[in-house]
């Protein structure tokens, strides 16, 4: 499908998928934007354009919790990355964003949110 001159898919409108329910099943199964938030780039050669798009998304991040589970999306992957060697950068950018809230900090009311759901 393509995107327009920012990066962005051309069916985004306003934020918002506008062909959700008939989204194509790339859309369905692949999100790109994990990448993003990991902070990780594929390690595959062979997808080298999955990793231009990665390297254009730029989050908008408005609220204060925003910016918190994007650092915990970090602070898992570091982790991962040390602790997981074997794992593929697919695998550890899953397994971050999967575990990302056991990665906030201490004291937040998302941590103690956390911790409530655990």
């Amino acid at each position: 499908m393509g995107y327009d001159e920012h990066g962005h898919c051309p069916m985004l409108v306003a934020g918002k998928c506008s062909i959700y329910e008939q989204r194509p099943r790339t859309c369905r199964s692949y999100d790109c934007r994990v990448f993003a938030a990991s902070g990780l780039l594929c390690d595959d050669p062979g997808k080298s354009a999955i990793n231009e798009q990665v390297s254009r998304w730029q989050f908008q991040l408005p609220e204060e919790i925003d910016q918190i589970e994007l650092e915990a999306v970090r602070r898992a992957t570091a982790f991962l990355e040390e602790q997981e060697p074997g794992f593929s950068v697919t695998e550890r950018t899953l397994a971050a964003i999967e575990r990302h809230r056991q990665f906030l900090a201490p004291g937040t009311a998302q941590d103690e949110e956390a911790s409530e759901q655990a």
